[in-house]
């Protein structure tokens, strides 16, 4: 892998934690990258750098189960870095985005409104099933 400034990276040693070269090196025991995290930047191993590839390997269970994903914000990062990407489209992420306890019958006017051709629905349920939820999911 070269340095290359904007080449989106990943940690061995916590996967879900993805930053950009800055393209920046420093020349110390080994050499060193810069990488921006989003919220900082960091010198880092070089050799502990991975180019992060959405063709990948993906990681196998036994990696998972050992923890290495890091922290809750480093997967908030990674969702958020997925969602920018664009490939996440059919995927609903308003369900764990407030307080409400959700409903598997909520779903289906949802689902039923993002492949309707005219984009309209009429939510007629009985009172106290969520209609108010459904709009919002809509």
């Amino acid at each position: 892998m070269d340095i290359v400034a904007g080449t989106p990276v990943y940690h061995k040693v916590n996967p879900g934690r993805l930053g950009v070269l800055t393209g920046r090196t420093l020349q110390a025991m080994f050499l060193m990258a810069e990488v921006d995290w989003g919220n900082q930047f960091e010198f880092v191993d070089f050799s502990q750098l991975v180019t992060f590839s959405p063709t990948a390997r993906r990681d196998t269970d036994s990696e998972v189960r050992a923890g290495r994903y890091g922290t809750v914000d480093d997967l908030r990062r990674r969702i958020t870095f997925e969602k920018l990407r664009g490939l996440l489209t059919d995927v609903f992420y308003s369900m764990k985005t407030s307080e409400i306890d959700f409903y598997a019958h909520q779903f289906k006017p949802v689902l039923r409104f993002t492949e309707s051709a005219t984009n309209r629905l009429l939510i007629a349920d009985e009172v106290g099933l969520g209609k108010t939820i459904e709009a919002g999911l809509i």
